[in-house]
């Protein structure tokens, strides 16, 4: 199957999807949130089930991330500590724990 990577440029945000030729649904896609790109921001990143365990994801991921480091960003995106995978992931494009966030939320609030 012959695939191609296109990136997609709006106003607000940007992307990166891989796909088959002609296809009417994406292999996997990465958002970055922009403006005025300081600090880039990749995700959700996302890749739907039936497509998992290609690299499509991974190329995807490491396509905005070079994009945004093109552009002069600093770029970070946020992950879940208890997803091996997406993890090894992104320590291979060169990803690395800077901080840990946790959510909180408060009833009533």
């Amino acid at each position: 199957m012959s695939h191609r990577a296109a990136a997609a440029t709006r106003r607000t945000a940007h992307a990166a999807a891989a796909a088959p030729e002609n296809a009417k649904e994406f292999l996997a896609r990465a958002w970055i949130g922009s403006g005025s790109i300081v600090i880039g921001r990749v995700g959700p990143v996302y890749t739907p089930p039936a497509y998992r365990r290609r690299g499509f994801a991974s190329a995807v991921t490491a396509h905005v991330t070079r994009r945004l480091i093109e552009v002069g960003a600093r770029v970070m995106l946020f992950t879940d500590a208890a997803n091996p995978t997406s993890n090894s992931i992104y320590q291979a494009i060169g990803y690395r724990l800077v901080d840990e966030l946790v959510e909180m939320r408060f009833a009533g609030l």
